[in-house]
């Protein structure tokens, strides 16, 4: 059953995902601008579509070294930026020295 389904498709098809995430951020903020920690989300959610725009240049063999070196550190500063999004929303003081350790 799932041997016709390849890492690129799957890569593919989250990157729509994360897309449409970012787009769906992108509205709530025009809607409610003074809501707690979306900015930091909408900043993670366009890095993760970033990383995955410098993932099509993976395959160019010359790129190849510090497209892996983008990408991975997109996804980092993604979640690192969602996590002290979600500090903001709840209101915990010191996030990022917790996350720092």
């Amino acid at each position: 059953m799932a041997d016709f389904v390849e890492i690129k498709t799957l890569v593919i098809c989250y990157g729509l995902c994360c897309c449409t995430q970012l787009v769906a951020f992108l509205l709530q903020y025009r809607i409610n601008k003074v809501g707690q920690g979306i900015q930091w989300w909408i900043l993670g959610s366009g890095l993760m579509v970033f990383g995955f725009f410098m993932n099509v240049f993976r395959s160019v063999e010359s790129l190849s070294g510090i497209v892996i070196f983008i990408y991975t550190a997109s996804f980092l500063l993604c979640f690192l930026c969602i996590y002290i999004g979600l500090a903001n929303l709840w209101k915990i003081k010191n996030c990022c020295g917790q996350c720092c350790l």
